[in-house]
């Protein structure tokens, strides 16, 4: 893909072998994740069995919140770097997708726990002054 920071996800079943309806490509998708038959919301307060690779993205997205939260000065190359090598592999996955694995969640925070945050800019600002006006308050301003 154009862009580094894409993760293409393949969806599995709960045997975690592909699902039927799910793209693949052992060099054109990255890894899996859950997408057959996910519980899920739909309007009016309701809920549904859903499938589709739309099922397994939340999954993937909510991992790398959580990996996010957990270790907020990674970079998002750093967090794709943690999904992508803490999957548990799968020869079922094997030739579908790039690391021929499903996301694991323990396996995303163990190794977010061992990274290193980038180093910041070497010229990095050492303040910025800012100002705001706020109706009711007036204007406020600062340096941080």
């Amino acid at each position: 893909y154009a862009s580094e920071n894409i993760v293409a996800v393949a969806s599995t079943d709960s045997k975690g072998r592909l699902s039927g309806f799910s793209c693949y490509g052992a060099t054109t998708v990255d890894l899996a994740a859950p997408g057959s038959r996910i519980f899920s919301t739909i309007p009016n307060n309701a809920y549904k069995f859903l499938s589709g690779t739309s099922m397994a993205t939340p999954h993937v997205t909510g991992l790398a919140a959580l990996v996010w939260m957990y270790r907020p000065a990674l970079s998002v190359m750093q967090v794709k770097e943690v999904l992508m090598g803490s999957v548990e592999r799968s020869d079922a996955l094997e030739g579908k997708c790039l690391t021929r694995g499903t996301i694991n969640a323990r396996n995303a925070l163990e190794a977010a726990s061992k990274m290193e945050p980038p180093c910041p800019p070497a010229h990095a600002p050492k303040s910025v002054e800012f100002e705001d006006s706020v109706s009711r308050i007036g204007l406020i301003g600062g340096t941080v």
